[in-house]
């Protein structure tokens, strides 16, 4: 078994101190150094960090830190740290130099490579290209360090360990006679494998249609804080479902947002999403298409039924729990307009009722034409 010490985190290199001396983490360094002594015969391998930034002088009352430096240009300071965690690592120095060691047909990068005495030792595990920098080396009887980037995935790190000797050899492949021929109990366990590959496959659908719908809730979340065409469309989607009509062919003329030809009404409104709290100038705004609608009509020789709905996220950047209710200023302009303000969330808890089957197309169609001023969730009680 081999042991990792990866210290390739941008994170671990802070020190509140003034100076760069230490780590925040220095107490593990020296926890996990007691450990590897009793390491029996395991092989311990120190993935060395690359060129990080070192913050240190960590200022508490604006919480952050004052000082900082690259890793390459604090070496001397970065070795003292090191051998906290590995002290024979002080045997070798470490220099800066990007380099690119090639492994098989894999490239590992590496900011760091080590100094050496002589020519070939055999302290060198590893070398990079071209330029042939130490950068794997022997640093205790059974302990490793490298500056390589070793761990971006496990195959990486499987064939970083194959070339070190440090991974088992697979076994020759077998004949496909031997494979075909049937020992004990290999009939039970190619079933089983069959089965429970069916049944990976049943849950692996199972998931992606829960992520898909997890999709689709979130799209009919969004009308809490989206505004302009994106509310409106997400908006529209939950209409259509809520009062069983079909908004497809509706036109925008610049007027109002929304124009719905029910059975016994006919529901124009607008729909928005603001920063602020609902203003009287919303409700007012319905009035105008009002009655540029009915004047439409009336000059046609024609007379409908018609709502003013007001659909409005209010403070649609803020979390719900930190959202005023609606002011009751406007709550009464719009009773008195006989104009119904219907706030997304209230439209997202409708919905989320209709979806169960509590209500349906019906008896939201019939509160939406008798109720104004606000309308809540209790109305459908």
């Amino acid at each position: 078994m081999n042991i990792l010490i990866d210290l390739n985190h941008a994170d671990l290199w802070e020190y509140a101190g003034t100076d760069k001396s230490s780590l925040n983490e220095i107490s593990d360094f020296r926890s996990i150094n007691s450990m590897l002594s009793h390491a029996g015969k395991a092989v311990s391998i120190l993935v060395l960090p690359g060129n990080f930034t070192y913050k240190y002088c960590y200022d508490k009352c604006n919480r952050h830190y004052k000082q900082r430096v690259q890793l390459k240009d604090m070496l001397g300071a970065l070795q003292q740290i090191l051998k906290e965690l590995a002290p024979s690592i002080a045997q070798f120095s470490l220099l800066y130099e990007n380099n690119i060691t090639t492994i098989g047909e894999t490239q590992y990068a590496a900011s760091f490579y080590f100094n050496e005495a002589g020519e070939d030792t055999e302290e060198v595990l590893t070398r990079s290209d071209g330029s042939h920098k130490p950068n794997t080396v022997v640093v205790g009887e059974r302990m490793l360090a490298t500056t390589l980037d070793i761990l971006n995935s496990g195959q990486e790190l499987d064939n970083y360990l194959k070339y070190l000797g440090l991974l088992p050899q697979e076994r020759s492949l077998y004949p496909d006679w031997l494979e075909t021929y049937t020992f004990g109990d290999d009939r039970e366990q190619r079933e089983l494998i069959r089965n429970k590959k069916l049944e990976i496959e049943a849950a692996e659908a199972d998931i992606e249609c829960a992520k898909q719908k997890l999709a689709e809730n979130l799209a009919y979340k969004s009308i809490l804080f989206t505004n302009g065409a994106e509310l409106v469309g997400d908006v529209f989607r939950i209409l259509e479902q809520i009062l069983d009509c079909d908004l497809s062919g509706f036109v925008d003329k610049k007027k109002e947002d929304f124009l719905i030809r029910l059975e016994k009404v006919t529901l124009i409104g607008e729909i928005k999403g603001v920063t602020s709290n609902v203003k009287s100038e919303h409700v007012s705004q319905l009035e105008t298409h009002y009655y540029e609608y009915t004047d439409a009509l009336e000059e046609r020789g024609e007379s409908e039924q018609v709502k003013q709905l007001l659909i409005i996220s209010p403070f649609r950047t803020k979390p719900l729990e930190q959202r005023e209710p609606v002011h009751e200023n406007q709550i009464n302009l719009a009773l008195r307009n006989h104009a119904l303000i219907i706030e997304t969330r209230t439209l997202l808890m409708i919905f989320e009722k209709f979806q169960k089957g509590e209500l349906d197309a019906q008896a939201i169609r019939e509160k939406l034409i008798s109720a104004s001023g606000l309308l809540t969730v209790a109305d459908f009680a």
